[in-house]
């Protein structure tokens, strides 16, 4: 199913994976995703892969990149969403939880967004870009209430880098001779 997804986004759903299981939901929901999403974008994708000890030596950096979300709008958005999701008792975070309906949908969206685009993979801009599509739910509003709009992120896409532009090769081309 994650073929197309880079390794960057694929560590955005493993930490909605485990923030949903963290606070003891029996599904991944798109909240879980925003979550997820905002760690990565943040370089703070360590503090869900693992917990160091005290005296542990920890390199916090995984593909690092400059943040798209300016880090007090982070912060507010990690706030609010962690406000709007529900808590129980704290679930496992290992195993597996099934994807709930709405975030099986921003999928898909992403895949639409990253062929529109031409992008070879789906990166962690194409699942925001499918959050903020997902007109019924909150998190949108939430989104734009920090200053993430769809057009400020469908930019951002469009500046991608040619690497994660897929090739077209023609007939003509030499590999194909």
């Amino acid at each position: 199913m994650f073929d197309l997804y880079s390794m960057r986004a694929i560590r955005v759903i493993f930490a909605a994976r485990y923030k949903a299981g963290e606070r003891g939901s029996d599904v991944i929901d798109v909240g879980d995703l925003v979550v997820g999403l905002v760690l990565e974008d943040q370089g703070k994708m360590g503090d869900v892969l693992f917990q160091p000890s005290p005296g542990d030596v920890v390199i916090d950096e995984l593909d690092a990149h400059p943040p798209f979300i300016q880090p007090e709008a982070a912060a507010r958005l990690l706030l609010t969403v962690d406000n709007i999701l529900t808590h129980s008792t704290h679930a496992s975070t290992r195993g597996d939880l099934p994807v709930a309906a709405g975030l099986q949908a921003l999928f898909k969206v992403a895949e639409e967004i990253r062929e529109e685009l031409g992008h070879e993979r789906i990166e962690p801009l194409h699942l925001m870009a499918g959050v903020i599509r997902e007109e019924s739910g909150l998190f949108p509003n939430e989104l734009q209430a920090v200053g993430i709009t769809q057009d400020l992120v469908m930019a951002k896409l469009r500046e991608e880098p040619k690497r994660n532009r897929r090739a077209i090769a023609s007939d003509n081309s030499p590999s194909r001779r």
